[in-house]
């Protein structure tokens, strides 16, 4: 009898347990595309409007800069991180909500957002809100938060992307491409880990078995 108690007891606990997130298990982050995986053309193509967004960046001293553009090449709206007036106005959210305003449309499907460091939790999700068809970045939340000490959400934006199957509508989740104009971007970030008394500074907690992707010169 007690054999049969203590079964229904581990059950029970089981049971529970799998309740505690009612959601699926996670799924496997998307596939995240480097410029070694591009042809020579699309990587020329992703690298004229990072540049653009680095170029911004320099000019206006900013961290986060992004650049919208639309499918046929055109640069439909920027935007720049704007923490000074709002935590939620990181420079993702600032160009999505100047593109809706310039444009007067709320869903950017076929067009593509490109920030100058890997969008984090809310913009990358807004991006797939949006219908983003291409989310393309160049220094990534890897390199601000675990060799800079860049206070971030240490959650990658391929993760974020690969729970698209939970939006209405197209939710085809956007394609990733991460890295483009590295080089170039990680120079707009300080190494904060030499500034403990800056308010960006955070002791990041990193695993050690992280890689990165060989870059060419």
């Amino acid at each position: 009898m007690l054999k049969y108690i203590l079964a229904l007891v581990l059950v029970t606990v089981a049971v529970s347990l799998a309740c505690d997130d009612p959601f699926v298990e996670m799924p496997r982050p998307t596939r995240l595309l480097y410029p070694e995986d591009l042809s020579r053309a699309e990587r020329k193509y992703h690298e004229k409007y990072m540049q653009i967004a680095y170029d911004l960046a320099i000019e206006k001293n900013n961290l986060f800069t992004t650049v919208i553009v639309a499918p046929n090449g055109t640069v439909a709206c920027t935007g720049l991180n704007q923490n000074e007036n709002s935590a939620i106005y990181h420079g993702e959210m600032v160009a999505i909500m100047n593109c809706s305003r310039i444009h007067n449309k709320n869903t950017w499907e076929g067009y593509s957002l490109y920030t100058t460091g890997e969008s984090c939790v809310m913009c990358h999700a807004a991006a797939m809100w949006a219908g983003f068809s291409k989310v393309i970045y160049g220094t990534s939340i890897q390199t601000m938060y675990c060799d800079k000490c860049l206070g971030q959400i240490p959650v990658l934006s391929n993760q974020i992307n690969a729970l698209a199957y939970g939006l209405s509508g197209n939710n085809s989740p956007a394609q990733v491409i991460g890295g483009i104009l590295r080089k170039k971007t990680d120079t707009i970030y300080p190494n904060f880990c030499l500034q403990p008394s800056n308010g960006w500074h955070v002791d990041p907690i990193c695993s050690k078995c992280a890689k990165y992707p060989e870059l060419d010169d």
